[in-house]
């Protein structure tokens, strides 16, 4: 156990004074004051739409985190064999994939309470300014939606420590990991629209069912809406919010109980 923690404690340091890793704590300060530029050319509720943009720059930097502060880091682990010097402690595989899971995931909490103490002073700022245009709520609510969007990117930590055992370099692991980027960006939106009454009813029973589970199976990172309706003023079902965050802990506790079972017959040789 104290191994463990010693090594969640190593990961956090060792990402923390990575210079881009500094880098984006500064542009989680400074990137919501910037969206106020756009924000400005809409004729719209303004603090929707800043909620909107705030939520396009958690994306990109919670996106930016795990393509170039995480993955690099795992690959070069294994690649370079850099985690030979971690299990000598001793340690066990498996220990050492989870420390390194939360020592990254611990990583991502600096990032998030930056963004959401800049976001709330941007929002206080803006209801202030233009009392007409936003409402005070949204500078309460938006901090918790952005709080929600973090679990879909605790599950492609998870995804990506699955992607790096079974990878042979940092470079495969790059392709692998936005390819289930992708996916998941891409393909639930078509198949929430497939589900919808007017197309489910023309659509072949078994064909439904496939589509049906496929929907359920596939992690989806726009799922993110419903922390975006939060964000919005616009409470969901508690069913709905609860059954949003199982489904995120959940994708990342079986990509990393697979990732540890196959790195404890991996040959790191």
């Amino acid at each position: 156990m104290n191994a463990a923690m010693a090594l969640i404690r190593f990961t956090f340091a060792e990402v923390f004074h990575h210079r881009a890793y500094q880098l984006m704590m500064l542009a989680c300060l400074l990137l919501p004051w910037l969206m106020l530029v756009p924000m400005s050319l809409f004729l719209l509720d303004l603090g929707k739409v800043l909620a909107d943009l705030l939520f396009t720059v958690e994306h990109m930097l919670m996106a930016g985190f795990v393509f170039f502060m995480a993955l690099p880091l795992m690959a070069r682990d294994i690649e370079q064999k850099i985690c030979h010097l971690l299990l000598s402690v001793p340690l066990k595989r498996s220990t050492y994939l989870l420390s390194r899971y939360f020592g990254m995931s611990a990583a991502m909490l600096p990032l998030m309470g930056l963004l959401l103490l800049s976001s709330a002073a941007v929002f206080v700022f803006v209801a202030y300014q233009w009392p007409d245009y936003t409402t005070m709520d949204l500078a309460w609510h938006v901090p918790l939606g952005e709080m929600l969007l973090l679990l879909p990117y605790l599950a492609l930590l998870g995804v990506l420590f699955l992607i790096v055992v079974f990878a042979s370099g940092s470079s495969e692991s790059m392709v692998f990991l936005f390819s289930v980027w992708l996916l998941s960006w891409a393909v639930p939106p078509v198949l929430e629209a497939l589900m919808r009454p007017e197309v489910a009813t023309k659509m072949p029973h078994g064909l439904f069912v496939l589509v049906q589970g496929l929907e359920y199976i596939l992690p989806d990172l726009t799922s993110a809406k419903l922390s975006l309706d939060i964000a919005h003023a616009q409470w969901p079902p508690p069913d709905m919010l609860w059954a949003y965050v199982c489904e995120h802990f959940s994708y990342a506790a079986i990509a990393l109980i697979v990732a540890m079972l196959r790195f404890e017959r991996k040959d790191l040789a």
